[in-house]
């Protein structure tokens, strides 16, 4: 297991999201594509992928909590 690093998001949740995939954008890896004179930068983890992950994340995050605090 790789950890990128970490960071504490104090935010709102749409701000907070905003704030997880620049974090990982700026931790991941890129692959150059150098065709003509400009290279275009292939991100590790498409945008739509990234984003994806990180709600689910959150959701299913919350969704634990709530399922614990259920149980009291």
């Amino acid at each position: 297991m790789n950890i990128l690093g970490k960071k504490d998001f104090k935010e709102n949740i749409v701000e907070n999201i905003n704030n997880a995939i620049l974090f990982v954008k700026r931790h991941a890896n890129l692959q150059y594509k150098i065709e003509k004179l400009q290279r275009e930068e292939i991100p590790y983890i498409p945008d739509v992928a990234l984003r994806e992950a990180i709600i689910n994340a959150i959701c299913l995050i919350s969704l634990k909590n709530l399922l614990y605090l259920s149980s009291f």
